[in-house]
C-alpha cells in the first residue's frame, strides 16, 4: 500500500451554531439543500445586484442548428422550449421549436454549450445526453469561432411509469388510497420518488419516473373512530392494511419493478392484505401534569418500514380533557403532539408552544393507550472557539439553526442568540435532529463539537422537551486539509482523465446517509479558437474547487493560459475533516456505485491509506485503475 508524501448529517451533533452562525465571507447569500446561510451586507458604496444593468451575451460567428424529436418514435416534437447553458454566450434567450421540431441559435461566441430542452409530458433533454457516470456526465459541445454546427438531434423522452389497479380482499376497488413509488438505490434505504391517489375504480398511475427499480406501496385510508366517549370500549372492525407490491406487509419481502427509460409498466395490480387495526387511545398532559384541552397528535411511521420522505399515517384532534383517538395499522410509529399556547398570526417562538413525542409499537391487541407529555422544547447553550490567525467576525446577533433530520419529520429547529463573545443560546429544540453536512463556511471549517467529553459530529441527538444542554463547545478553525494529488496512467504520465474517491478509513463511517466521501473530477482545459477553457459541467467537481481560473455558472469560462497558474489547475481535496482516509483514483464510475460500501470495500483492498491533519497539506501519487478491473 503507498503512503502519501508529506509536504509540510447525517447525523451532526450538536452543529447547530456553527452551522448558522458563521457568516459566508464572499458577501452572497448561499444556500445548501434550501437552507440559507447568514448574508453579509454590501460594503457600503457598492452598487445593489438588482440596481446592475444586465450583462450583454457576447457575441461571436458560431451556430447552432438542430431538431428535437421524441426518442421513441423519432417524430419531430414541436413547440419545445430550448434553452443554452454557457459561460461565454451569457444569458440568451430560449427559442421555441417549429412544427418539425427545429431551432437555431446564431452569433455564440467560442466556448463550451449544452443544450436543454424542455416540453410538457416530457422529462427535460439536453445535448449531449447526460451520462451517469461522472466523468462522461454532460460533456459539453465544444464550439470554434466561425463554426457552424448543423442536424444537431436532441431525443427527449417521456417519463417511465408505473399504472394499476388496487383491490380489497373481496375484489372490491379501493378508492382514494395513496400509492407510493420508491427507488431502490444500489446502498442506502428506498427513497419516495413519487406518488398518487387511487381513483374510484382503483385505478393509478405515477408518471415522470426516472430509469431504476422501484417499490410500490399502497396505503388505504384507515377509517377511524368517531365516539366522543374517551372511555368507550370498541372493537375495530376489519380493514385494508398499506402493502408492498405485490402482496407483502413488510418492504423486505417487496418486489422491486425495473423501468426502463420512457417505459411505462401497466397492470401492476395488488389485492391488498387485511386484518385488524389497533384503536390507540391516549392522553396529553403538561409537564406538571395538567391535561391540555386543545392541540393535535400525528403518527408517523418509523423503524424498518420508514422510507424517506414525508410518512404520515393520520392525525387527530386533542379533545377537551387532553383525550384523542387514532386507528392504525400494525407497525411502528412516533406519535407528536403540538399544542399552542397562544392564539393569534405567527410567527410563533419558542414559548408559543409546547410539543412532545413517544414511540409505539401497535398490532399484538385491538387498543393500545398510551400518554404524551408535552413541555416546552429544549435550551442549548455554549460558546464557538474560533482557532487560527483570522480574527473572529463580529457576532449576527441572532439566526435561525439549519436542523433537519435525514429520516423525515420529527425534527423541530430553533433560532439561536449569539452574543458579541460568541457565545450562543438556541430555545425550543425538539425531536432527533442533525443538520445539512457541509463543513464549509466561508473562511472557517468546522472542527469539532464536544459535548461531556465527546466529539458529536457524526452522532444523532434527540433533544428532550424541558431539558438543558449546557457547555457545548463548537470549535471551528480556519485550517484546512488539504491533499494534492497526482495521478498517472498506465504508462506512468500525468493524467487528468479520471476520478478521485476519498472515503474514511472507518467501514462504519460508509453509511451514505452520513455522505462524508468525496469525489473530485478534474475539469477540462481546452483550447479553443486562440483561448484557452476550463471546462466543468455543474455538480461535477466536489473536490474542494478549482484552485486556479474562474468557473462561471459552473459551466466554462475563457481564461488565458497564465491565469492557469505555471502547475496549471490544482487537483486536490480541500476542507476533510482530520482523519485516517482511503484514496484511489478511477477511470470512471457511477455516482451510485460511490455510495455503495460493497464498491468501496473493494475499492479500499488498492486504495492508498493517508493520515490527514490541518497542519500542513500532502501530496498523494496515485495510480488510475480501471473501475471494472477492480469489480472483477
Amino acid at each position: 500500500m503507498k503512503r502519501p508524501i508529506p509536504r509540510g448529517g447525517r447525523h451532526v451533533g450538536f452543529v447547530i451554531a456553527a452551522l448558522a452562525v458563521i457568516p459566508v465571507w464572499s458577501g452572497a447569500q448561499t444556500a445548501h439543500r434550501g437552507v440559507a446561510a447568514l448574508p453579509v451586507p454590501p460594503t457600503a458604496g457598492t452598487q445593489p445586484p438588482r440596481d446592475r444593468p444586465p450583462t450583454p451575451p457576447r457575441v461571436g460567428t458560431a451556430a447552432l442548428k438542430g431538431a428535437v424529436v421524441d426518442g421513441v418514435t423519432g417524430r419531430p416534437v414541436g413547440r419545445a422550449r430550448v434553452r443554452l447553458m454557457s459561460g461565454p454566450a451569457g444569458q440568451r434567450p430560449p427559442v421555441l421549436t417549429d412544427a418539425l421540431g427545429t431551432f437555431e441559435f446564431t452569433a455564440l461566441p467560442a466556448g463550451s454549450y449544452i443544450v436543454v430542452v424542455e416540453k410538457s409530458t416530457y422529462m427535460p433533454g439536453r445535448y449531449p445526453e447526460a451520462n451517469r457516470s461522472m466523468r462522461a456526465r454532460m460533456q459539453p459541445l465544444l464550439l470554434r469561432d466561425g463554426q457552424v454546427v448543423e442536424d444537431l438531434s436532441v431525443p427527449i423522452f417521456r417519463g417511465s411509469a408505473i399504472a394499476g389497479r388496487v383491490l380489497d380482499a373481496y375484489g372490491d376497488p379501493v378508492d382514494q388510497a395513496q400509492v407510493r413509488v420508491l427507488r431502490v438505490p444500489r446502498a442506502g434505504r428506498p427513497m419516495t420518488a413519487g406518488q398518487t391517489q387511487t381513483n374510484d375504480l382503483g385505478e393509478f398511475r405515477v408518471p415522470r419516473l426516472q430509469p431504476g427499480r422501484y417499490l410500490v406501496q399502497v396505503r388505504p385510508q384507515m377509517s377511524q373512530s368517531f365516539t366522543q366517549d374517551p372511555s368507550a370500549v370498541e372493537t375495530p372492525l376489519p380493514q385494508p392494511l398499506p402493502t408492498y407490491y405485490p402482496n407483502t406487509l413488510a418492504m423486505a419481502q417487496a418486489q422491486p419493478i425495473t423501468l426502463n427509460r420512457g417505459e411505462t409498466i401497466a397492470g401492476v395490480d395488488m389485492m391488498l392484505a387485511e386484518g385488524t387495526p389497533t384503536i390507540v387511545t391516549g392522553t396529553v398532559l403538561r409537564s406538571d401534569g395538567e391535561v391540555v384541552n386543545s392541540g393535535s397528535v400525528n403518527a408517523r411511521v418509523s423503524g424498518a418500514e420508514a422510507a424517506g420522505g414525508y410518512d404520515n399515517s393520520g392525525g387527530t384532534g386533542v379533545r377537551q380533557g387532553g383525550s384523542f383517538r387514532l386507528t392504525l395499522a400494525p407497525g411502528e410509529y412516533t406519535l407528536e403532539a403540538q399544542v399552542m399556547t397562544r392564539q393569534g398570526p405567527g410567527p410563533f417562538g419558542p414559548d408559543d408552544q409546547l410539543v412532545g413525542t413517544t414511540r409505539i409499537s401497535v398490532g399484538g391487541s385491538s387498543t393500545e393507550a398510551v400518554t404524551i407529555v408535552v413541555g416546552r422544547g429544549a435550551t442549548a447553550s455554549g460558546r464557538v472557539v474560533f482557532e487560527g490567525a483570522t480574527p473572529p467576525p463580529p457576532s449576527p446577533g441572532k439566526a435561525r439553526v439549519p436542523l433537519f433530520n435525514p429520516d423525515g419529520p420529527g425534527c423541530r429547529a430553533a433560532e439561536a442568540t449569539i452574543a458579541a463573545d460568541w457565545t450562543f443560546k438556541l430555545e425550543g429544540l425538539s425531536g432527533t435532529c442533525g443538520a445539512p453536512p457541509s463543513p464549509m463556511f466561508g473562511r472557517w471549517t468546522l472542527k469539532a463539537v464536544t459535548f461531556r467529553g465527546q466529539n458529536l459530529l457524526e452522532h444523532p441527538v434527540t433533544f428532550e422537551t424541558g431539558q438543558q444542554y449546557t457547555n457545548i463547545q463548537v470549535v471551528v478553525t480556519d485550517k484546512r486539509t488539504q491533499m494534492d494529488l497526482r495521478v498517472s496512467g498506465d504508462d506512468g504520465e500525468a493524467t487528468r482523465e479520471y476520478v478521485a474517491l476519498a472515503f474514511p478509513a472507518d467501514k462504519e463511517k460508509w453509511n451514505p446517509q452520513l455522505r462524508l466521501l468525496r469525489t473530485y473530477v478534474p475539469p477540462q482545459v481546452v483550447t479553443n479558437g486562440g483561448r484557452t477553457y476550463v471546462v466543468a459541467p455543474p455538480g461535477v467537481v466536489s473536490g474542494g474547487g478549482v484552485g486556479a481560473g474562474t468557473l462561471t455558472g459552473g459551466i466554462v469560462t475563457g481564461t488565458t493560459s497564465n491565469t492557469l497558474g505555471q502547475g496549471g489547475l490544482q487537483e486536490r481535496f480541500v476542507g476533510l475533516t482530520p482523519g485516517e482516509y482511503y484514496v484511489i483514483a478511477v477511470d470512471d464510475i457511477d455516482q451510485e456505485d460511490t455510495q455503495d460500501p460493497a464498491v468501496l470495500e473493494r475499492l479500499a483492498a488498492s486504495a492508498t491509506r493517508v493520515t490527514l491533519t490541518d497542519e500542513a497539506p500532502i501530496e498523494v501519487p496515485l495510480r488510475r485503475f480501471t473501475f471494472a478491473g477492480l469489480m472483477r
